[in-house]
Protein backbone atom coordinates (compact mmCIF):
# COMPACT_ATOMS: atom_id res chain seq x y z
CA UNK A 1 0.00 0.00 0.00
CA UNK A 2 1.62 3.57 -0.70
CA UNK A 3 1.32 6.47 1.11
CA UNK A 4 -1.99 8.06 0.31
CA UNK A 5 -3.79 4.81 0.45
CA UNK A 6 -2.95 4.30 4.01
CA UNK A 7 -3.83 7.81 5.18
CA UNK A 8 -7.14 7.15 3.56
CA UNK A 9 -7.85 4.31 5.37
CA UNK A 10 -6.75 5.92 8.67
CA UNK A 11 -9.25 8.73 7.74
CA UNK A 12 -12.05 6.49 6.57
CA UNK A 13 -11.43 4.24 10.21
CA UNK A 14 -11.81 7.28 12.33
CA UNK A 15 -15.03 8.39 10.69
CA UNK A 16 -16.86 4.91 11.15
CA UNK A 17 -16.07 4.69 14.39
CA UNK A 18 -16.52 8.14 15.67
CA UNK A 19 -19.71 8.69 17.71
CA UNK A 20 -22.94 9.99 16.15
CA UNK A 21 -24.64 12.68 16.52
CA UNK A 22 -26.89 13.48 19.52
CA UNK A 23 -31.06 13.34 18.40
CA UNK A 24 -33.31 15.46 20.71
CA UNK A 25 -35.95 12.52 22.14
CA UNK A 26 -38.92 13.04 24.01
CA UNK A 27 -41.60 9.98 24.20
CA UNK A 28 -43.45 8.47 26.15
CA UNK A 29 -43.19 4.69 27.29
CA UNK A 30 -42.52 1.95 30.02
CA UNK A 31 -39.03 0.90 31.51
CA UNK A 32 -37.70 -2.18 31.97
CA UNK A 33 -35.11 -4.44 33.77
CA UNK A 34 -33.25 -5.83 30.60
CA UNK A 35 -29.93 -8.53 31.70
CA UNK A 36 -27.84 -5.23 33.59
CA UNK A 37 -29.52 -2.28 32.12
CA UNK A 38 -32.83 -0.35 32.75
CA UNK A 39 -34.66 0.24 28.78
CA UNK A 40 -37.19 1.80 27.60
CA UNK A 41 -40.04 0.56 25.58
CA UNK A 42 -41.50 3.60 23.00
CA UNK A 43 -45.18 3.33 23.17
CA UNK A 44 -45.52 3.51 19.43
CA UNK A 45 -43.56 0.55 18.41
CA UNK A 46 -43.58 -2.02 21.24
CA UNK A 47 -40.95 -3.86 19.71
CA UNK A 48 -38.23 -1.49 19.86
CA UNK A 49 -35.89 -1.24 23.53
CA UNK A 50 -33.40 1.15 24.02
CA UNK A 51 -30.92 1.24 26.42
CA UNK A 52 -30.83 4.12 29.32
CA UNK A 53 -28.02 5.88 31.19
CA UNK A 54 -30.74 5.22 34.15
CA UNK A 55 -28.82 2.86 37.03
CA UNK A 56 -31.71 1.81 38.82
CA UNK A 57 -35.44 1.75 38.16
CA UNK A 58 -37.24 2.68 41.20
CA UNK A 59 -40.30 1.00 42.52
CA UNK A 60 -42.57 3.58 41.93
CA UNK A 61 -41.81 2.91 37.73
CA UNK A 62 -42.32 -0.57 37.90
CA UNK A 63 -45.76 -2.45 36.90
CA UNK A 64 -46.19 -0.64 33.58
CA UNK A 65 -46.27 2.49 34.86
CA UNK A 66 -45.88 4.86 31.25
CA UNK A 67 -43.34 7.20 32.26
CA UNK A 68 -42.01 9.99 29.44
CA UNK A 69 -38.30 10.48 28.50
CA UNK A 70 -36.24 12.93 27.30
CA UNK A 71 -32.91 12.94 26.93
CA UNK A 72 -30.71 12.46 23.91
CA UNK A 73 -30.46 9.34 21.36
CA UNK A 74 -27.27 8.56 20.23
CA UNK A 75 -25.52 5.81 18.73
CA UNK A 76 -23.83 3.26 20.72
CA UNK A 77 -22.92 -0.62 21.62
CA UNK A 78 -24.01 -1.40 24.58
CA UNK A 79 -24.10 -4.72 25.96
CA UNK A 80 -27.30 -5.19 28.51
CA UNK A 81 -26.34 -9.16 29.91
CA UNK A 82 -26.18 -10.52 26.06
CA UNK A 83 -28.64 -8.11 24.42
CA UNK A 84 -27.11 -6.12 22.00
CA UNK A 85 -28.26 -2.71 21.00
CA UNK A 86 -26.69 0.52 18.71
CA UNK A 87 -28.49 3.28 20.02
CA UNK A 88 -28.84 4.18 23.44
CA UNK A 89 -30.52 7.54 25.86
CA UNK A 90 -28.27 9.63 27.55
CA UNK A 91 -28.94 12.85 29.56
CA UNK A 92 -31.99 11.53 29.79
CA UNK A 93 -34.85 13.02 32.24
CA UNK A 94 -38.08 10.79 33.36
CA UNK A 95 -41.00 12.27 33.85
CA UNK A 96 -45.47 12.19 34.28
CA UNK A 97 -47.06 11.20 30.49
CA UNK A 98 -49.99 13.30 30.08
CA UNK A 99 -53.26 12.04 29.52
CA UNK A 100 -54.87 12.23 26.17
CA UNK A 101 -58.35 12.15 25.39
CA UNK A 102 -59.00 8.97 23.02
CA UNK A 103 -62.30 10.00 21.89
CA UNK A 104 -65.60 7.99 21.85
CA UNK A 105 -65.71 4.08 22.28
CA UNK A 106 -67.96 1.38 23.46
CA UNK A 107 -67.24 -1.20 26.34
CA UNK A 108 -67.88 -4.55 25.65
CA UNK A 109 -68.36 -7.44 27.57
CA UNK A 110 -69.06 -8.99 31.08
CA UNK A 111 -67.13 -7.89 34.44
CA UNK A 112 -65.98 -11.24 35.90
CA UNK A 113 -63.65 -12.15 39.46
CA UNK A 114 -60.28 -12.64 37.86
CA UNK A 115 -61.93 -12.43 33.77
CA UNK A 116 -59.21 -12.24 30.99
CA UNK A 117 -60.07 -9.19 29.06
CA UNK A 118 -63.78 -9.30 30.29
CA UNK A 119 -64.18 -5.58 29.66
CA UNK A 120 -62.49 -3.77 27.00
CA UNK A 121 -63.19 0.10 25.46
CA UNK A 122 -63.02 -0.25 21.78
CA UNK A 123 -62.89 3.30 19.80
CA UNK A 124 -65.56 4.60 17.28
CA UNK A 125 -62.47 6.54 15.51
CA UNK A 126 -59.63 3.68 15.02
CA UNK A 127 -58.73 0.47 15.54
CA UNK A 128 -57.75 1.34 19.60
CA UNK A 129 -58.66 -1.64 21.89
CA UNK A 130 -58.19 -0.94 25.60
CA UNK A 131 -58.10 -3.47 28.33
CA UNK A 132 -60.76 -1.63 31.39
CA UNK A 133 -63.27 -1.62 33.82
CA UNK A 134 -67.36 -0.51 33.74
CA UNK A 135 -66.46 2.07 36.73
CA UNK A 136 -70.27 2.37 36.95
CA UNK A 137 -71.42 1.91 33.10
CA UNK A 138 -72.27 -1.53 31.37
CA UNK A 139 -71.92 -3.26 28.12
CA UNK A 140 -73.03 -1.46 24.81
CA UNK A 141 -72.40 1.92 26.81
CA UNK A 142 -70.88 4.74 24.88
CA UNK A 143 -68.11 6.34 26.61
CA UNK A 144 -65.35 8.77 26.09
CA UNK A 145 -61.66 7.74 27.70
CA UNK A 146 -59.21 10.17 28.46
CA UNK A 147 -56.30 8.59 29.75
CA UNK A 148 -51.93 7.68 28.85
CA UNK A 149 -52.48 4.78 26.26
CA UNK A 150 -50.29 1.73 27.24
CA UNK A 151 -50.23 -0.58 23.86
CA UNK A 152 -47.17 -1.84 24.29
CA UNK A 153 -48.40 -3.59 27.75
CA UNK A 154 -51.02 -5.97 27.30
CA UNK A 155 -53.17 -8.41 30.09
CA UNK A 156 -51.93 -12.00 30.33
CA UNK A 157 -54.71 -12.84 28.36
CA UNK A 158 -53.23 -10.80 25.38
CA UNK A 159 -56.23 -9.35 24.40
CA UNK A 160 -55.41 -5.63 24.01
CA UNK A 161 -53.18 -2.53 25.56
CA UNK A 162 -54.02 -0.85 28.61
CA UNK A 163 -55.02 2.88 29.80
CA UNK A 164 -53.02 3.86 32.50
CA UNK A 165 -55.27 6.80 34.92
CA UNK A 166 -57.81 6.41 32.59
CA UNK A 167 -61.52 8.03 33.05
CA UNK A 168 -64.75 7.90 30.76
CA UNK A 169 -66.88 10.56 30.09
CA UNK A 170 -70.47 11.15 28.39
CA UNK A 171 -70.34 10.95 24.74
CA UNK A 172 -73.29 11.35 22.59
CA UNK A 173 -76.37 9.50 24.17
CA UNK A 174 -74.70 8.47 27.16
CA UNK A 175 -76.28 9.56 30.45
CA UNK A 176 -74.41 9.37 33.67
CA UNK A 177 -72.79 6.06 35.19
CA UNK A 178 -74.95 4.22 37.56
CA UNK A 179 -74.49 0.64 38.70
CA UNK A 180 -77.40 -0.52 37.09
CA UNK A 181 -79.56 0.26 34.21
CA UNK A 182 -77.13 2.21 32.30
CA UNK A 183 -77.88 3.25 28.58
CA UNK A 184 -76.14 -0.01 27.15
CA UNK A 185 -78.36 -2.67 29.37
CA UNK A 186 -81.40 -0.46 28.38
CA UNK A 187 -80.13 -0.84 24.62
CA UNK A 188 -79.25 -4.59 25.23
CA UNK A 189 -82.65 -5.57 26.15
CA UNK A 190 -84.97 -4.01 22.95
CA UNK A 191 -81.97 -5.60 20.30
Amino acid sequence: MNGAAILLLIALSAFLVQPGFAEPFDECGILWETGACITFERAPHCTELIPTDLAILPDSLRYYRPVRIRGDLVTCYQNCGGWFYDQCLVDTQVSDCEPIDLGCGVLLGEEEEGGCCDVVWVSLNNDDVFWVGFHGHSHGDSVGVIGVPVPCVVDVCMCAGSLWGYRYYACGDTPPATDSGTWGSLKELFR
